[in-house]
């Protein structure tokens, strides 16, 4: 048809000509790129329906994970919800999910956090068999040893203040007595927390809990951090007023965690108290939570799918090997406390995830030499930060699981 007009009027013809095939084309394109995004559709139409709330929109509150989001996708959430702190949750974890994979981000949530994260050996109350349990000593010490990530417990002072300590009672590890939610923080920060392990550790403190996550977080650490249950016995159900206590330590918690912009892939929750799970699940849906139990109950199986908890964690001593091997077919189990480095190595084969250990410089030094039975010697005698360090990378060796 352009060919057709004579001289300048058939060049503007055919200029205008290829303009519109080419604006057809792009076009074209655009909608097989829409039609192969799924994400991009949902974004069009929660635009248009209206229906992500603020509330419901998840910010990118690390700048690790901020640096590895690609910016169209920054900006398409930007511009739809104003920028914040790391604030609370929102209620309905389904409600987060959705808003997040609606806009495409890669956002850290207990979906994209592999269960398998935790090492094979996590110190216990930092490293309790060479200094006083849940100081920032034990912290130290268990860094030194070699371990990656460490276990410890809070309770909350008579003034609602987050510490971090085991017993419900101040005796068997402090110069105080009685019990710790009856003391104040500026009485239980004057307790010494040390001698009772060795004199060396004199005037060792029990710490508040923000300055142990920032003492993690400067030695690279990983942290299981255990709400404490109020009840005597772990296993039974608490009374009203022990429940309210519970829910209130919970939530003191899930404050400190936000206030200190705590990301998921730095701590993991575990509790034996359903009603503190309960709340953890509720406040902080994108932060992993573990079940802890003496016995496995019943109804565990109920219980972790209901509330989506990534890990069974049980007393060793108190579960069979047939419970165990069933168990793990259904998800990852961690076991404590595991002192002993031939009974750990037994546990990882059976298939047990981890172990949480008071030594556990010991305990891995055995896991190390049993994945490399059978190696050259070489192998066999490197120095224990060596071949730790070495154990780490072998990641695609691991004991023969018993079925």
């Amino acid at each position: 048809f352009a060919y057709s007009f004579p001289g300048r009027q058939g060049q503007l013809c055919m200029r205008h000509s290829l303009t519109v095939a080419s604006l057809l084309v792009h076009s074209a394109v655009a909608f097989a790129l829409l039609e192969r995004t799924p994400s991009l559709q949902h974004v069009l139409q929660d635009v248009a329906q209206s229906s992500l709330r603020p509330a419901a929109c998840p910010v990118v509150s690390s700048p690790r994970l901020a640096r590895s989001q690609p910016t169209s996708s920054l900006l398409a959430l930007s511009a739809r919800v104003p920028e914040r702190k790391f604030g609370r949750a929102p209620r309905d974890p389904r409600v987060e999910a959705r808003s997040v994979r609606s806009v495409g981000i890669k956002m850290t949530s207990i979906e994209s956090i592999p269960h398998d994260t935790l090492p094979k050996v996590i110190g216990h109350r930092g490293a309790r068999g060479l200094a006083p349990e849940n100081t920032l000593a034990s912290i130290r010490t268990a860094k030194g040893l070699g371990c990656s990530w460490v276990e410890v417990d809070v309770m909350l002072t008579k003034d609602k203040v987050p510490v971090i300590h085991h017993d419900n009672t101040l005796d068997r590890c402090t110069n105080g007595r009685g019990n710790l939610w009856e003391y104040t923080i500026e009485q239980v920060e004057a307790l010494d927390a040390g001698t009772h392990f060795n004199v060396s550790f004199a005037g060792e403190r029990i710490p508040r809990l923000d300055a142990l996550l920032e003492c993690c977080r400067d030695l690279s650490l990983g942290l299981n951090l255990e709400v404490k249950h109020i009840t005597v016995n772990a296993e039974h159900e608490p009374t009203p007023a022990e429940a309210e206590m519970e829910q209130e330590l919970a939530n003191v918690v899930c404050d400190t965690i936000e206030r200190c912009k705590v990301t998921p892939d730095e701590l993991v929750f575990s509790s034996f108290s359903r009603v503190c799970i309960a709340v953890l699940r509720r406040r902080l849906p994108h932060f992993r939570c573990a079940f802890l139990v003496e016995h496995v109950p019943a109804d565990w199986a109920e219980f972790v799918e209901q509330h989506s908890c990534v890990s069974l964690n049980f007393n060793h001593a108190m579960a069979s090997r047939e419970q165990i091997l069933e168990c793990k077919e259904r998800i990852p189990l961690f076991s404590y406390t595991v002192n002993d480095a031939d009974r750990a190595v037994e546990l990882l084969s059976w298939g047990v995830s981890g172990v949480f250990t008071d030594f556990p410089h010991v305990v891995e030094s055995a896991i190390f030499k049993s994945l490399t039975q059978g190696r050259d010697a070489e192998v066999q005698d490197l120095p224990r930060e060596t071949f730790i360090a070495r154990e780490r990378r072998l990641s695609d060796i691991v004991p023969p699981v018993v079925s």
